[in-house]
Order: C-alpha cells, then sequence, then structure tokens
C-alpha cells in the first residue's frame, strides 16, 4: 500500500471517530422529541454508547459511526425504533418516530430545569396548555391561575395582585419566563397581572418548594411560563379583542426559519378600567405594552438561543381629595446561551441581565407632574450560570452553579438610597428510576451571600404509580427565607407614632 492511501485510510478513519449531531423528530408534526432514551452499538461489539436527547430532540454519540452501528430510540408516546447508522445519515443526521396511540405523559421544565415527564417529578405541579389559555381568553397570569385549587389572589399596596400558594406568597413566590426571573421582586413591587399570555405556550406551577434548585426566592413555589417554539417558514398573525370593563387588546406575531435558525417576536398591548388590587372605575386605568423576541438554533454541533423582552406600564387610579395616583412600571430583560453534548451527557452556559424601574406619583387630573427629584427606584440583576447534565444509567444527575451581581437604589425608603449584594450558588440533583413506577429524587443547594450569609437547602421525593391512573408524590425539603433589601436596611419614620426604623 502506497504512503498515500495509507494516509486516506487514516483520515477517513480520523472522520468517522468524529461525534456527530443527530436530531430525533416526530413523524406527524416534524417537531423534536426531547428525552428519548438512545443505545447504539458497533456490529455487536462492546463498543457503544447512549444518550438522552435535550430540549431541541438532539443528541451527540461518541464517534462510533461505523456503517453497522445500530441505534436504538425509546421515548414515551413512540413507537420503539433500531435504525443502522447508515440510514441515520441517509436522512440527514434526522431519526424519526412514529406516534402510538396512548396518551403521552407530559415534559415539564420548571422542577428540574431541562425536560422531564412529569410522573417523574416529587412535587406537585400543575400544567395548563395552550388549548386552556385560549379558552381563558385571560388578559394577565393573575386571572389564569386564580381558578387552579391552592392558589389564592391577594391585592398588594398600593395596586397589584399577588398569588399565593398554599398560603405563601410574595416574593416567597418565584416567578419565571422561560426560566427567568420577572422584574420587581428586588424592589418588591413584582406584579404577576402585568405579565401577558402573549407567545406562552404552557404556564406551570409548582406547588411546594424548590430551593434546592432556585434558591430562597421559591419557598412557596414556582410559577414558570414557557414561551411556545418558533415555527418553520414565515408565518405571521394578529388579533384584536374587546371586551367588558374597557377592556381592549391587540395582539401580533411574526415568526419563521428554518432549521438552523428559528425566530418569534411577538408584541401585545392592553387597556382596562380597572387597576389590579383595586375596584374599577370611570377615573381608573391600567395600559400594558409587552415586547417579547427569541432566536434559537444550532450550528457546528453548538446549540445556541437569545430571548429579550420589554415592558411598559402606567396605572391610574382615584386616592382621595381629587388626587389621583399614577404609576410607571418599566422592564428590560434578555438572556444568551449556548448548550453542547460533552460524552453521554449535556453541558451549557448562560448569562442574563435584567433591568427595571418604578415610580409613583400623585397629582390631580389625568396626567401626572414631573417630579422635582429623582424619585424612581430601580433594580439591576445581573446572573451567569453552567449546567451539565448527564444520564448514568438509571441515574439523571444534574449540576449546576451561578453568579450574581444585584444592586436596587430606592431613594428615601433605605439607608443610603443604595444597597447591593453578591452571590454564589451551587447545586446538584439526582432522580433515580427504581423499576418502571417509582422515580426518587435528592438534591441540595448551596448560597453565598456577601450580606446575609449562607445557607444550605436539601430536598428528598418520592414518586410512585399506583397503576395506571392514580400516583402518590411526596417530598420532604429545608429553605431558608434570606432577608430581601428593604427588610436590611429600611429607613422609614412614623412621625404620629414617634419613632423610626433604620436598617
Amino acid at each position: 500500500m502506497t504512503a498515500g492511501r495509507i494516509a486516506a485510510a487514516l483520515l477517513l478513519w480520523v472522520g468517522t471517530a468524529q461525534a456527530q449531531t443527530v436530531t430525533v423528530t416526530d413523524a406527524s408534526t416534524g417537531a423534536p422529541v426531547p428525552g428519548a432514551f438512545v443505545e447504539w452499538e458497533n456490529g455487536g461489539s462492546s463498543v457503544g454508547g447512549f444518550a438522552v436527547t435535550d430540549g431541541e430532540g438532539v443528541f451527540e454519540s461518541l464517534g462510533d459511526e461505523a456503517p453497522g452501528t445500530v441505534y436504538r430510540v425509546r421515548a414515551l408516546g413512540y413507537r420503539e425504533i433500531s435504525v443502522a447508522w447508515s440510514h441515520i445519515a441517509e436522512s440527514g443526521n434526522r431519526i424519526v418516530l412514529q406516534p402510538t396511540a396512548i396518551q403521552v405523559d407530559e415534559l415539564v421544565v420548571t422542577a428540574t430545569g431541562r425536560p422531564v415527564r412529569r410522573s417523574e417529578v416529587a412535587v406537585p405541579i400543575e400544567t395548563m396548555g395552550e388549548v386552556e389559555l385560549r379558552a381563558g381568553s385571560a388578559p394577565g397570569v393573575d386571572r389564569l391561575l386564580s381558578s387552579l385549587p391552592s392558589i389564592q389572589q391577594t391585592g398588594q399596596a398600593p395596586t397589584g395582585t399577588n398569588l399565593m400558594i398554599r398560603g405563601i406568597g410574595g416574593s416567597r413566590v418565584l416567578v419565571l419566563l422561560d426560566g427567568q426571573p420577572a422584574g420587581g421582586a428586588l424592589l418588591e413591587n413584582r406584579d404577576v397581572s402585568r405579565m401577558s399570555l402573549a407567545g406562552v405556550a404552557q404556564v406551570e406551577v409548582v406547588k411546594g418548594p424548590l430551593s434546592s434548585l432556585y434558591g430562597s426566592d421559591a419557598l412557596g413555589g414556582v410559577i414558570n411560563l414557557v414561551t411556545r417554539r418558533p415555527r418553520d417558514g414565515f408565518q405571521a398573525d394578529a388579533s384584536v379583542l374587546a371586551g367588558g370593563g374597557g377592556r381592549t387588546e391587540a395582539h401580533a406575531t411574526a415568526e419563521g426559519g428554518g432549521e438552523a435558525f428559528r425566530y418569534r417576536v411577538t408584541g401585545s398591548w392592553r387597556q382596562e378600567d380597572r387597576v389590579p388590587g383595586l375596584v374599577g372605575g370611570s377615573d381608573a386605568f391600567a395600559r400594558v405594552w409587552d415586547l417579547r423576541a427569541t432566536g434559537r438554533g444550532e450550528r457546528a454541533g453548538w446549540s445556541y438561543r437569545s430571548d429579550a423582552s420589554f415592558v411598559r406600564e402606567r396605572q391610574r387610579w382615584p386616592v382621595g381629595g381629587g388626587f389621583s395616583g399614577f404609576n410607571d412600571n418599566t422592564g428590560l430583560s434578555g438572556w444568551s446561551q449556548v448548550e453542547r453534548s460533552a460524552g453521554s451527557g449535556r453541558f451549557g452556559l448562560r448569562i442574563f441581565g435584567q433591568s427595571y424601574d418604578h415610580l409613583y406619583r400623585s397629582a390631580r387630573g389625568d396626567l401626572p407632574f414631573e417630579s422635582e427629584g429623582d424619585e424612581t427606584q430601580t433594580e439591576r440583576l445581573v446572573r451567569a450560570s453552567a449546567s451539565y447534565g448527564v444520564a448514568l444509567g438509571s441515574h439523571a444527575l444534574d449540576l449546576g452553579a451561578e453568579a450574581s451581581a444585584r444592586r436596587i437604589r430606592s431613594p428615601d425608603k433605605i439607608l443610603s438610597d443604595e444597597a447591593s449584594d453578591n452571590q454564589l450558588a451551587v447545586y446538584a440533583q439526582d432522580a433515580w428510576r427504581v423499576g418502571e413506577s417509582t422515580t426518587v429524587t435528592g438534591g441540595t443547594r448551596g448560597t453565598f451571600n456577601d450580606r446575609w450569609g449562607s445557607t444550605a437547602s436539601p430536598t428528598l421525593g418520592i414518586s410512585h404509580a399506583l397503576g395506571t391512573s392514580f400516583r402518590i408524590r411526596g417530598s420532604l425539603s429545608r429553605g431558608f427565607r434570606a432577608p430581601s433589601f428593604k427588610e436590611l436596611t429600611w429607613n422609614f419614620a412614623n412621625l404620629g407614632a414617634g419613632y423610626t426604623v433604620l436598617g
């Protein structure tokens, strides 16, 4: 054999040893199939491996793509399939699964931070899909969820709506949009009524503590709005809605792209003759502008995604003596992430930034006066995180770390008008499938804060099926209620009672 032929053979061998990215899709819809378990072996030899598809239905092999390599794919709600690598390559590195006639176990992401079957989650979780969202026609998250068991809706001063899960509410119920926190929580001015449902595909409500994953903000539970995946090809739609109480809404969406990159932009506007948490009337109104955008795709074995959201709110309501109160709230947030298969697991990096401004004024008439000084309250948050998830036999292990810097400005309400902190957290959790009907979960999160100290939040849970229609869930968790900025730095005077609170 000549030297040239030997070199060509070596190059061919190196090429086949390189890892390959494969996408698993639904035969009827073309949608990706997350959570599918994939095993492969090379011609019956000991060379092989396994993987679990990520949220985009993608997995990465270990480089054993000889023509005789056989892949076996299993996913709940689909027929099991065995296919040779040669056929996968001919199909553009794609495996297509045929749905079966059974009811598919619902996938949720909030309880673990990645797509898992609902039956494997130990904590109680409620979900509302697109069918329920369209049927409810609720203008905001508060009125959509108020009908669910164990969830109570209460007003907060001076305006706004607070949701309580099993009696715990306020800043101890974490509200997320695609896994990222909603604005206003650091200022204790978060209002779930301002969050629209435009572009939302599913709402997940965890009725129990998730401090082991999200920290003290999730002591009472988690509400997560999961937006819809952009569709292929260009599509645009718009709608207008009008109802009683001065309710007027308008929504518009544009989306498109292909396999390499997809995007969606959603805008909405709504107004009502009522202010959340208060009785409506001719002198009251609330108006919200909402804009959300997402772009995601794959390139050279990496999957990436970037999201941005903007919200602008104006509220007016009578406060007595011919005066009206005015709230002006502006929020802007964005995040980007990249993910890549690493061995039989999945590694991800994410960075998130958020800005929120709140201004209260009072005046006679329909418009507020310009403030003499800068009375705007602001919050700023920057967070970076890394995660790794891997399937090891019957175990699904998730590891992660996140670092954040937080700052608020609240003139005349806290000492020095400003406060900030830095925080580092690490977490680990494991879901262990014991047979076909039982899943045992355990995990812990350690948080280190340079203002209030450190804490650990462990959890242990079990989910066990009794037959096909009944399941028992139980969990034991320890959480810590971290003090807020305002609790640590109060600047409050009650002259009538003759006392002042500092710190």
